[in-house]
């Protein structure tokens, strides 16, 4: 909340005279003046609502006014405002523009929690979605398409460089990892070839020794009975 020593103004004298230094949030008195119907027709306090920019350069500020009537119905658009001496509700379905020479005393601001909650009721009375607040939610600006496209293509060209990075420290560890099955399963295949090749001389041997234990009996008998 701004300190009301710090705020710089000239009380409407005239028409030629408007209060100065006004900022979004703060709280002046609105002087009366003609209405229609059902709008709000000052003489009250009033939330400033327009941006910054507006408020320093246009002869015009927007505003919502503010009750204190305890039966007020309750609306998405009411915002409770203990900013003030006496709680009070901001009544932000009625948007309205007042000339700067209307505004009387500076009665302070509201807090940061008020100004979120005061946008939120105004996005829902202009039926506004997509606003996005800067960090002091002070102004609402639309996204630029342009600079939202050059982010989306940064953001999208730095994942592509992760995800290829990624991709081939993949496919060289499964070229390694094929390279090392391969040679285990040549190995393998070598072992059990040379362990055939041992077993089939192996065989070929212990036959080779039973034939010849097999003649020499027979010729021993052959012996016995020519001796005989």
């Amino acid at each position: 909340m701004r300190s009301m020593t710090n705020v710089t103004r000239t009380l409407a004298i005239g028409a030629e005279s408007e209060t100065t230094d006004i900022k979004r949030g703060d709280i002046f008195y609105v002087e009366k003046h003609t209405t229609t119907g059902c709008e709000q027709s000052g003489g009250r306090p009033a939330i400033i609502v327009s941006n910054d920019k507006c408020n320093e350069h246009s002869p015009v500020v927007e505003v919502v006014y503010l009750t204190t009537a305890p039966k007020k119905k309750t609306l998405p658009t009411h915002v409770k405002v203990n900013s003030m001496p006496r709680p009070s509700t901001a009544l932000c379905e009625q948007i309205t523009s007042v000339a700067k020479m209307r505004l009387r005393d500076f009665c302070g601001s509201v807090t940061t929690t008020e100004i979120r909650q005061i946008d939120a009721a105004l996005m829902v009375s202009l039926g506004i979605r997509d606003v996005v607040h800067d960090s002091r939610m002070e102004e609402p600006a639309v996204l630029d398409l342009t600079q939202h496209l050059a982010a989306f293509k940064a953001e999208y060209e730095r994942q592509l460089t992760a995800l290829t990075a990624e991709r081939d420290i993949y496919k060289q560890l499964h070229s390694e990892l094929m390279d090392e099955l391969l040679g285990r399963a040549s190995q393998a295949v070598m072992d059990k070839e040379c362990l055939e090749n041992v077993q089939g001389v192996a065989v070929v041997a212990t036959t080779r020794q039973r034939g010849y234990g097999v003649r020499k009996t027979v010729r021993r008998g052959d012996r016995r009975r020519r001796v005989k």
